[in-house]
């Protein structure tokens, strides 16, 4: 089996349990779906995103069959889609400020043709493709008939999503102390479910608040001794770097394992 010329390097790839279809995602944002009984290519289309596919991995949501894959691309969010139907199902996202500066476009959803060759290559080298941010969710596991997924990436946080209650959803490694608990939402569009994530965000000086967020010592002076130490054990804590792959073990005993950028491994017991 080979992938198209133009379609870009490969970047992730999901087979489903009984391994008769692969599916594929690039550089570019086009996955192709294959028949691994036939070794052949059965579809392709663009992700809406037009950007990298980063992690794909099967639904293993018990409603989904087995024909549903996550995907993660695009900025700041993963989305669920049937491949029969080549629809958009859930989506789950990460955005600042609150419910009401919410925009929602249903449109923004839909798969795309995958342009030709001609068209491929006049985006490579125009600022169209090179503008396009990678998606900072790196990482996306979750067991067998469970209704929940952890997700971890360049925001250096992991994030504990429940799709069967969404309000039990929360960041359970990378929250600094200045940080509010963010709050989770879900609304239904155009039949597709969005799942939010909405976290506060500092209008009056937001460098400063990037700053303190990195390393973890932006009110030493302030609050004096203590302040220093329980900054140290959070940044002890967190990691502080991208995180590129999070594992679960359900024994001896359930485990997160998470690996960063800079070759820190975390575990949650």
């Amino acid at each position: 089996m080979g992938v198209f010329m133009f379609s870009g390097v490969i970047t992730s790839m999901v087979t489903d349990r009984l391994h008769t279809w692969l599916l594929v995602g690039t550089m570019r944002g086009i996955l192709t779906l294959y028949d691994l009984r036939f070794q052949i290519p059965l579809r392709s289309w663009l992700h809406p995103s037009k950007s990298r596919i980063s992690a794909m991995i099967l639904n293993n949501d018990p409603k989904a069959e087995g024909k549903q894959v996550i995907i993660s691309a695009g900025r700041k969010e993963i989305s669920v889609w049937d491949i029969v139907k080549l629809q958009c199902v859930q989506v789950f996202a990460v955005k600042s400020g609150d419910e009401k500066t919410t925009g929602i476009m249903p449109e923004a959803y839909k798969a795309l043709e995958v342009p030709n060759d001609t068209e491929i290559l006049i985006n490579t080298f125009t600022s169209n493709e090179a503008n396009l941010a990678e998606n900072p969710i790196r990482a996306i596991v979750s067991l067998s008939d469970c209704r929940f997924m952890i997700t971890g990436g360049s925001d250096r946080k992991l994030r504990f999503w429940d799709t069967s209650r969404v309000e039990n959803s929360g960041v359970i490694l990378g929250l600094d102390p200045s940080e509010a608990r963010p709050r989770y939402s879900t609304n239904t569009y155009d039949d597709i479910k969005f799942y939010f994530e909405f976290t506060h965000t500092n209008r009056n000086n937001p460098s400063a608040s990037s700053s303190a967020t990195r390393t973890g010592f932006s009110n030493i002076s302030q609050n004096g001794g203590n302040s220093i130490v329980a900054q140290q054990q959070q940044l002890m804590r967190n990691h502080t770097d991208a995180i590129m792959d999070v594992v679960l073990t359900e024994v001896p005993y359930p485990m997160v394992i998470s690996a960063d950028r800079d070759g820190t491994i975390k575990v949650i017991s």
